[in-house]
Order: structure tokens, then sequence, then C-alpha cells
């Protein structure tokens, strides 16, 4: 891992461990001004996709941006640029780039999980893989999607389920919930065959589970068609698993 690499990840981390409370946002231009500090450049940009909010971009600077400031624009894909430009590997860019958006969704809405299953949860799983799917394109950044059912007789309530799987997960990672009685995960630079791995590690005190699971950019690029891939494969785990 580079120096570069290494202060980005210690931001990540810092980010992962706000409390979720308002103040938090004031934390992630503190921490992009310490980390424009420590790789000894002009400034920091992250831009990235929130399924309430949309496009939102943090800066070291706290100024407002211009779109011709940004070299991913204020509607391409998330992103992490320096001034001057510093090429920062694909995989702290996309730590970063996740870092941010979880400050923004703890920070702006606590219960937003529970908000989105209600009223779009479909429709926030999309988004949410359509992002993640911009980036395995945009830096080759590939991720694997994976869909989980619990057991449902012995899920109820799913919150602890949810959370003690979410405290189990590694810096990065992603899950939302999936339907009325699963989650969705999606897990960046993992191949296929280390998904089971992990989760079964993320649900090792919860109840049995079932998973389908699908890669890209390997297998699709598409976000509506991965996931049709994935709940094609947990809908044949689950007649395997009768």
């Amino acid at each position: 891992m580079t120096d570069a690499s290494s202060w980005v990840f210690a931001v990540v981390r810092r980010l992962k461990e706000q409390s979720a409370d308002t103040s938090a946002l004031s934390e992630v231009y503190a921490a992009l001004a310490d980390l424009a500090s420590a790789l000894a450049v002009h400034s920091v940009i992250v831009a990235v996709d929130d399924v309430f909010l949309g496009r939102q971009v943090f800066g070291s600077r706290r100024a407002p941006f211009a779109e011709a400031e940004l070299p991913f624009g204020l509607s391409g894909p998330p992103g992490v640029c320096t001034v001057p430009e510093l090429r920062l590997d694909a995989a702290s860019v996309g730590a970063l780039v996740d870092a941010v958006g979880s400050v923004i969704a703890r920070a702006t809405c606590p219960e937003r999980g529970l908000v989105t299953q209600r009223h779009s949860g479909r429709d926030a799983l999309i988004r949410t893989v359509a992002e993640a799917t911009s980036r395995a394109v945009r830096y080759r950044w590939g991720f694997t999607l994976v869909l989980v059912r619990f057991d449902v007789g012995a899920v109820l309530p799913m919150t602890p389920v949810i959370e003690s799987m979410r405290a189990r997960l590694r810096l990065g990672d992603v899950l939302e919930p999936y339907g009325d009685d699963g989650v969705a995960l999606v897990l960046p630079a993992t191949p296929g065959d280390r998904a089971p791995e992990i989760l079964h590690r993320a649900a090792a005190d919860g109840p049995r589970v079932c998973f389908g699971l699908a890669s890209s950019p390997a297998e699709s690029t598409d976000a509506p068609a991965l996931i049709e891939l994935a709940e094609d494969r947990l809908r044949e785990a689950g007649r395997l698993d009768m």
C-alpha cells in the first residue's frame, strides 16, 4: 500500500467511526482538510451519489465547485480528485467515496434504511448497485453483489440481525435491507468465490441464510441485470435448500 493510500484509508476509518449526528458532516470537511495536508495538495474533492439527496460534492476548502473544476463532473460517476492531481489507487478511491456516503446517510436520516425498504426498496437497491457498477467500470474496481434471505421464522426483529452483520463487515462493504426478510451486500474488490466466506463471517451469530450472488464487471455492468442474475441464483438456492 502506498503512503497516499495509507492516508486515505486512515480517513476512511475516521469517518466510519463517526456518530450518527449532524456534526458528522462537519467532520467530513475536517477529515478532507487533514487529508489534503497529509497528501501535500491544495484540495481534495469527493463526489458521491445519495439515494435521497442525489449528487453531493465535498471538498477540503469548503467552497462551492463549478462543474468545470471537477474531473468527474457534477453528473458523472462518483469519484475523488485532488488539486494538483495526485493519482490514487482504485481501492482507496472507492473506500473514501463509500465512507463519505455513509456519513451523509447517518447524518441526514438515521432511519433511512427502514424508509427506503418500505417505500422504494428496489429502486434504492438499483441505485446502490448502479453506483457500484459505475465505479467498477471507471476504476476497474470490481465487486460482488450478494442477495441474502434469512430463515423467516427466526428473524424477528430484523434490526438486531442487520446491525450485527453490519458490525462484522469490512470497511467499504455496503449493507441494505432487501425485501421483508433479507439484506443486500455490495462487497468491493471481492471476487465471487470469496463472497460466501465474508457473508458467513458476517452472519455467524444470526439465523440460517440462503443467498445468490453476481459479480461486476465480470458478469454484467448493468445494475438491473446484475440484480436479476443474483435473484435467479437466490431462488435456485432456496429450492435446493428445501
